[in-house]
């Protein structure tokens, strides 16, 4: 059960990854396309950056997803939480009052379900834990770039620096 839900869940994350920022990621072909141009080396230097710049908007693109991910995730708990408080009150109602029969330990059931859900749910990959790490994750990236970014002094440098960049924006891992 655990293996299938973090499959499903696993499979939900990618589907929104691909809908919100494309399968392949950022181009990044300004840098490509002036070298076969044969641009001199300012040229170079502006389609470098321009190519650094679209993968650091990538980035920022999965910061807002992550970000989105975690409020979205603590919504779900809210809801469950409240379903559940409200099925246990109920079917504690109903069996007290001995007139519910099975509608009372159907109510308890799903409020222990719910209960079951909220204990788990801060463990899974769809924990809010898991959305914020992977933003701070996604903002050490860019720290990290940004300072490689200063010390770059060739436009294939730069080009470097943002095909790394995007690369490790994708998928977040803490190294």
């Amino acid at each position: 059960m655990g293996r299938t839900l973090s499959l499903l869940s696993a499979f939900v994350i990618s589907s929104n990854c691909v809908l919100a920022y494309g399968a392949e990621g950022p181009d990044l072909l300004n840098y490509p396309k002036s070298v076969a141009a044969g641009d001199n080396d300012e040229k170079k230097f502006v389609a470098a950056m321009a190519d650094y710049k679209e993968a650091k908007y990538f980035c920022n693109g999965k910061q807002d997803f992550y970000e989105a991910g975690s409020k979205r995730a603590e919504g779900w708990r809210l809801s469950v939480g409240t379903a559940g408080g409200i099925l246990g009150f109920v079917g504690t109602l109903i069996a007290s009052a001995g007139t519910g029969g099975a509608a009372a330990g159907i109510a308890s059931g799903l409020a222990g379900v719910a209960s079951t859900t909220l204990g788990s749910a801060e463990k899974g990959p769809l924990a809010p834990s898991v959305y914020s790490a992977n933003q701070k994750l996604v903002a050490k990236t860019i720290v990290a770039a940004s300072a490689k970014l200063s010390e770059a002094t060739t436009p294939q440098a730069i080009y470097k620096i943002a095909v790394s960049l995007a690369g490790d924006c994708s998928i977040p891992i803490e190294m």
